[in-house]
């Protein structure tokens, strides 16, 4: 072999091997982008204003995100500490909801519980809105929790009542 026939197999082998790092970045580069876009997405259930004063009425709006899924039912449940406060009352105004369970929504201050049930028909619902609203009163100042109870789920609009991944994180009550 003459050293220009090295050369040129040198160079090839070179490029070759080029060639195939770049075949194995692509690669690696299109199965992260396939994995993130495949990510399962999660609802999340939560509220927006919980500080009052004490003694005054607080009104707690229980918001579900459906994280761009659309859904077409819905199930709340939450528990509260009832040494501390008190429902007065449970509000389906303004709600996303359509649809109710007969006796939803409904509370229990001898228990501590409060639910919301319901959904909308078809073609369902995506984004975020209001499920409905807690009004609460402290009996002193405080700092509490709701606390979602077992049996709180979202169901998709797929026909099957699909359950979706929620998160879920206790909601904070202020009332100096």
């Amino acid at each position: 072999m003459n050293p220009n026939e090295t050369k040129i197999m040198a160079s090839t082998a070179k490029l070759r091997i080029i060639g195939l790092l770049l075949v194995v970045a692509l690669f690696v580069v299109g199965l992260a982008v396939i994995m993130q876009t495949t990510k399962p997405r999660k609802a999340s259930i939560g509220a927006s204003e919980t500080t009052a004063q004490t003694g005054h009425q607080l009104k707690v709006p229980i918001e579900i995100d459906t994280g761009g899924l659309t859904i077409n039912a819905a199930e709340v449940n939450l528990r509260f500490d009832n040494a501390l406060v008190e429902v007065v009352r449970v509000s389906k105004e303004q709600s996303f909801f359509t649809l109710w369970i007969d006796d939803q929504p409904q509370f229990s201050n001898e228990a501590g519980t409060i639910s919301f049930a319901g959904g909308v028909f078809s073609p369902g619902f995506k984004g975020k809105a209001q499920v409905g609203a807690v009004i609460l009163r402290s009996k002193r100042p405080l700092t509490t929790t709701l606390a979602f109870a077992s049996g709180t789920q979202v169901l998709l609009n797929d026909g099957k009542g699909t359950a979706v991944p929620l998160e879920l994180s206790p909601i904070t009550v202020e009332m100096p």
